[in-house]
């Protein structure tokens, strides 16, 4: 039989613990014990490093990593309303609850019911129940994600070869087209190249000279076939050299002009988003000179918690939108879906290409990427304030009689505004609690508080 709890009138409405008058229960009080002080905890019950309102910085960070409770602006993981069983503070570093001789914060096991005295109770605890409705057959994934450039239209200029900056043509955020100059450079290295190109090239000349006159010898009987095949073997040898020296020239933009100069120009069409060239510096061969990105396609990298990740598929429907562009939606289809969880994040990337035409869109601009797909058989949705989580298990509360709430674990793979999908723990038609659940949860938590525990049934 699964066991049950009674909660008193007088704490569903005071929040406070009473003892049980049950002769089942008679003597089951737990006893209490005063919580550690909360050390360094900012005016909005976090600690004061930690929390978002205080360094709103840190918030890109919480939603990046798929931790952000919308409706409070908090992290989800130790948001002071949805867990204030952590006392504002991460699980690793909560302090310990003494008096919690049930387990802290574990989550109650699924299908634990919690009973109540009297509909005089529940009244006054202010239960409120919705019932879970079946899904639409079409249905979203709402995920964090963050805009980054299209690495096969991003290009890194260098030097060619060392040497000293002595003109720049563009600057940050000029527009370019592939071929337009961008820098121009003088260099030793090059004007040494420029001299032996020069010198092979006459040395073929005067071989190539040197072979038309011992081919007329050859056919007069003068000299040996062999003299011409050794000076033909020679003209090849001046070929070769002269052939590599060019194409390295040609390979650091050297392949026109004379003297130590050479230009640079650009690979792509695209804008200048970052220069480190300027007049009189000495670069070294390789040295990053610009980057160039073409910022008409962007990608945008969703991340997806892993427990959510298998559900994901190659070619599914996206849209995305970005809170500064309010007015405009982007739509794509997941290009891929990488093969492994970040250590650090426990979420699975998901990319898509985005049609940027308009340039609306910038790197590393932070937004919500809904994914499109066919709801499972089994998905219902109910209300977000029906959830609760303890230990990263979430559950609900579903009305099994007029008195009797049973514990169920549930499998929430998106939370989409007010209303979350469950794909797993529910069944349509369900009566689930949403007001007063939390009061329910801290039943399930804490011995102390309610009525105590009732005998089994």
């Amino acid at each position: 039989m699964r066991r049950l709890r009674s909660l008193g009138a007088a704490i569903a409405v005071a929040m406070v613990a009473c003892a049980s008058t049950s002769d089942d229960t008679a003597g089951s009080s737990a006893p209490s014990a005063s919580a550690p002080a909360a050390v360094g905890l900012c005016e909005h019950g976090v600690e004061e490093n930690l929390c978002p309102k205080c360094h709103p910085a840190l918030a890109n960070i919480y939603k990046s990593k798929s931790d952000w409770c919308a409706e409070h602006e908090m992290p989800e993981s130790f948001c002071p309303i949805c867990h204030p069983e952590l006392k504002g503070r991460p699980s690793d570093t909560a302090p310990a609850k003494t008096a919690a001789p049930s387990g802290g914060a574990k989550a109650p096991n699924d299908g634990l019911k919690v009973r109540l005295k009297s509909e005089a109770v529940v009244d006054g605890a202010g239960l409120v129940t919705v019932v879970a409705v079946k899904a639409p057959g079409k249905t979203s994934l709402r995920f964090p994600t963050r805009l980054v450039y299209d690495g096969t239209r991003t290009a890194e200029v260098t030097a060619s070869a060392g040497g000293v900056v002595r003109a720049v043509a563009v600057d940050l955020g000029a527009k370019v087209k592939a071929k337009d100059l961008l820098v121009t450079l003088d260099s030793a290295e090059v004007g040494g190249d420029r001299s032996k190109l020069g010198a092979a090239y006459r040395k073929v000349k005067a071989t190539e000279d040197r072979l038309e006159r011992v081919t007329k010898l050859e056919k007069e009987g003068i000299v040996p076939q062999r003299e011409r095949v050794a000076v033909e073997l020679e003209l090849d040898a001046a070929r070769a050299e002269a052939s590599s020296l060019a194409a390295e020239l040609g390979v650091a933009g050297a392949a026109t002009g004379a003297g130590s100069s050479y230009t640079i120009k650009s690979p792509i069409d695209g804008v200048v988003t970052k220069r480190f060239a300027t007049i009189g510096k000495l670069v070294e061969s390789n040295e990053a000179l610009f980057q160039i990105v073409d910022p008409t396609v962007l990608w945008a990298e969703i991340d997806i918690p892993e427990t959510s990740a298998g559900s994901i598929k190659d070619g599914a429907e996206v849209v995305v939108t970005i809170p500064s562009v309010p007015d405009e939606a982007f739509s794509g289809t997941v290009a891929t879906v990488l093969p492994e969880v970040d250590p650090h994040t426990r979420t699975v990337t998901a990319r898509v290409s985005i049609k940027n035409d308009r340039q609306r869109l910038r790197a590393n601009m932070f937004g919500q990427a809904a994914i499109l797909g066919d709801t499972p058989p089994t998905g219902v949705t109910i209300p977000r304030s029906a959830i609760q989580t303890v230990d990263r298990t979430r559950f609900v509360f579903v009305k099994k009689e007029p008195l009797v709430y049973e514990v169920r674990h549930v499998t929430v793979p998106s939370k989409d505004g007010a209303a979350a999908l469950v794909t797993d723990g529910l069944e349509p038609g369900e009566e689930v609690v949403t007001t007063g659940s939390f009061l329910l949860k801290t039943e399930t938590l804490k011995d102390s508080i309610g009525a105590g525990c009732c005998g089994d049934d």
